[in-house]
């Protein structure tokens, strides 16, 4: 079983992997039963992104395309949200690299 700041992290590194040469920021996160809804994201965000979901129990993570008219958006609606008064930076990238 991970907490909300583990999944946090594992989902900041999958950014950071995508965007090597952006900060990766966090707002805080959503969770119910099974999943957490980190609130991670890149400046400037980029269009489209998806939002990811970890398992609580296996610490998979899994990306969808937010819509609202999806089963998903529902879902994330009736999380219970944990945030942070000001975002905070999870990773920075790596200068002169």
């Amino acid at each position: 079983m991970i907490t909300g700041k583990e999944a946090e992290r594992i989902v900041a590194e999958v950014l950071h992997n995508k965007h090597p040469d952006r900060k990766v920021y966090s707002r805080g996160w959503g969770e119910d039963d099974e999943y957490y809804a980190p609130i991670v994201f890149t400046n400037p965000v980029p269009k489209g992104a998806p939002v990811y979901l970890v398992n609580k129990q296996t610490g998979e993570v899994e990306a969808y395309s937010y819509r609202p008219d999806r089963p998903i958006a529902a879902r994330l609606k009736a999380m219970k949200e944990t945030k942070y008064l000001f975002r905070r930076v999870i990773i920075r990238p790596r200068r002169g690299a």
